[in-house]
């Protein structure tokens, strides 16, 4: 019912632009409503995590704040830029009527679906079900990572990833030094909605920065899989061509997301395999995005879970220091290196260095007890 009302609403605002520019014709005026928009978007990707950032850390609406700040940025920048374009420009140049209005026309249908994708992404970062805005995932799939495109779905003429990729193709720099969008958010959408994809069950789509804690030792976090390894059913696992298969060993930490950790109010842990990802770097330079076949049961049997099922640990389940460790196991190109571990919406942590070895210095004999 709520996607039903939300394209209805989108009808009425693509109608009321579109007849708006047809009747009356003027080169600028969503000519430069476009141009704004684009820059507003950019501002919107920018800044966004960086304001909620600020609003989670103060307890104000911290599951809304990246999508309260997403649609907030962009409304506002859209506005100031377009008044001063308004202020600059004040009249049209003096062409004739039927190019003001080809030109008036084709810049409103651009805007409208500018505006459209907008929406759906600040909606997709709202914890709302994974229905909402649309549903990108089929529901109740048990989707691997090597089917997520024969699951995954689009928006309104998928003008959520058209301003989605355009931001990633010419950001840079935009949310962590000089690691641009497309670094830290690959497959963006795909992402998003894995984040939202057990909100029913209870599971947050944002996580504290005390969530999740790694070894200091790279070694010990990342490692070759077993070739001995086995699923619950018995049957070998294999790499697909092209592919390596790694481990990963991290530890859930048992604080409440009000203190920075990953718990619910109830005191209770959902999450899915969707929302425990790794970035990847590859040998030409490119980033990618790897998520987990399934959680290790022993060091040779993989328990596979498909990335949108519900997974419920409860208090009982962390050890009396508060730690719940997980080692789940990932697929990846042979040419890159796992280089961050993201957990849920906003929680990245880069991988620790590996521990250097000791070698002997030239000349020196390794001295023995008589």
């Amino acid at each position: 019912m709520s996607s039903i009302i939300l394209y209805v609403l989108i009808f009425v605002l693509v109608a009321l632009i579109t007849s708006d520019a047809g009747i009356k014709p003027s080169m600028f005026k969503y000519f430069n409503m476009l141009i704004c928009s684009m820059f507003a978007v950019a501002l919107a990707f920018n800044f966004y995590e960086t304001a909620a950032n600020i609003l989670i850390s103060k307890g104000i609406l911290p599951q809304f704040a990246y999508s309260l700040c997403f649609l907030s940025i962009f409304v506002i920048s859209l506005v100031i830029l377009w008044s001063i374009a308004q202020f600059i420009i004040k009249e049209d140049l003096p062409f004739p009527t039927v190019v003001l209005r080809i030109v008036n026309i084709s810049s409103s249908v651009l805007l409208c679906l500018v505006l459209i994708g907008v929406i759906y992404v600040g909606l997709g970062l709202a914890p709302s079900s994974a229905s909402f805005p649309y549903a990108h995932f089929q529901k109740d799939a048990k989707i691997s990572p090597q089917d997520m495109d024969q699951y995954s779905k689009s928006s309104l003429l998928s003008t959520d990833k058209i301003v989605s990729s355009l931001f990633s193709a010419f950001s840079s720099g935009s949310l962590s030094g000089n690691k641009n969008f497309k670094d830290l958010h690959p497959n963006y959408l795909d992402t998003m909605y894995l984040n939202k994809a057990s909100v029913k069950q209870g599971s947050l789509i944002l996580a504290g920065d005390k969530s999740i804690s790694l070894s200091s030792n790279l070694n010990d976090v990342i490692k070759k899989a077993s070739i001995s390894l086995k699923d619950q059913d018995g049957n070998p696992v294999k790499p697909s061509a092209g592919q390596k298969n790694i481990t990963m060993s991290l530890t859930f930490s048992k604080h409440n997301f009000e203190d920075g950790g990953a718990l619910g109010e109830e005191g209770g842990f959902t999450l899915n395999m969707g929302q425990i990802r790794i970035l990847c770097k590859k040998e030409d330079g490119s980033t990618c995005v790897a998520y987990p076949q399934g959680s290790l049961s022993s060091p040779i049997v993989l328990q596979r879970k498909g990335l949108t099922e519900a997974i419920t640990y409860q208090l009982s389940d962390f050890d009396s220091k508060g730690s719940l460790g997980m080692t789940l196991l990932y697929e990846i190109p042979k040419d890159s290196q796992p280089y961050a571990l993201a957990f849920r919406g906003n929680l990245i942590k880069v991988f620790p260095k590996a521990a250097k070895k000791k070698t002997p210095k030239a000349g020196s004999e390794p001295t023995t007890k008589s």
